[in-house]
């Protein structure tokens, strides 16, 4: 499988005097294809095809079309959803209309998992053939967008990967009184990392894998709400809480 180099870039991190900088190596790993299918397309997948109903016989029948032109390794739900629940959009989408409105959506059922279903990993044996897949698939009407997946690289390059953008320069709250609590006033001190100090945050929900996270942290008690807004609010809430460079996504 062809993979990209390997490409080594600096990295901030905070050390003793505050943030300084190291080597960051970006894995080389092979590229794939992620296509987002339209709401209303009727169309479901296995590992090795698209299929669908007789309703969407059409767009699943062309998606396989252009699958044919490539050497495909699998297909896959991007969000990791076993094959039973990504066939339950189906029935959903067909009810659909054509660019449905958010309301629309709301008022079908159509809640976050349906739309997380329609993400699809599309994975070449050949990575280099990854942008001519994207290219075809985007010329089908079925499909809302198809793109290369970015490649990974840590929250603090700021900037170097779509998606991930540094807020702290917007994040008043990290500096000094009266404005903020004055976090960045004390980074640079020994003691201010937060080593063997924990905290428990009361919020409605959080993405507990955030890049801004660290692993391992326990849910206490009480059920996640589950709405963007909550999940965001709290996210941020929990990083904020972190003496360390700060990218979370609003």
């Amino acid at each position: 499988m062809a993979r990209r180099r390997s490409v080594k870039r600096k990295l901030p991190k905070l050390g003793k005097e505050g943030f300084v900088t190291s080597t960051f190596e970006t894995p080389g790993v092979a590229d794939y294809v992620v296509a987002e299918l339209r709401y209303e397309s009727p169309v479901a997948y296995t590992r090795s095809q698209f299929v669908a109903p007789a309703v969407g016989a059409g767009d699943a029948n062309r998606f396989n079309q252009v699958l044919e032109k490539f050497d495909i390794k699998e297909i896959r739900s991007q969000f990791g959803f076993p094959a039973a629940q990504v066939r339950k959009r189906v029935q959903l989408a067909a009810a659909l209309p054509s660019d449905p409105s958010t309301n629309i959506l709301k008022a079908k059922g159509a809640d976050a998992e349906f739309r997380q279903s329609g993400f699809v990993q599309i994975i070449p044996k050949h990575g280099e053939d990854s942008k001519r897949l994207a290219a075809a698939l985007n010329r089908e009407k079925a499909v809302w967008k198809a793109y290369v997946a970015p490649r990974p690289v840590p929250a603090g390059l700021s900037g170097s990967s779509p998606g991930t953008r540094l807020f702290e320069p917007a994040q008043g709250y990290l500096y000094s009184a009266p404005f903020g609590i004055g976090a960045a006033d004390v980074w640079g001190l020994a003691g201010a990392k937060g080593k063997a100090i924990t905290i428990c945050d009361i919020e409605g929900a959080w993405n507990t894998r955030h890049e801004d996270l660290p692993a391992g942290i326990t849910l206490i008690g009480g059920t996640m709400i589950a709405d963007i807004g909550w999940r965001n609010h709290g996210t941020v809430s929990a990083s904020a809480t972190r003496p360390r460079r700060s990218s979370t996504r609003r």
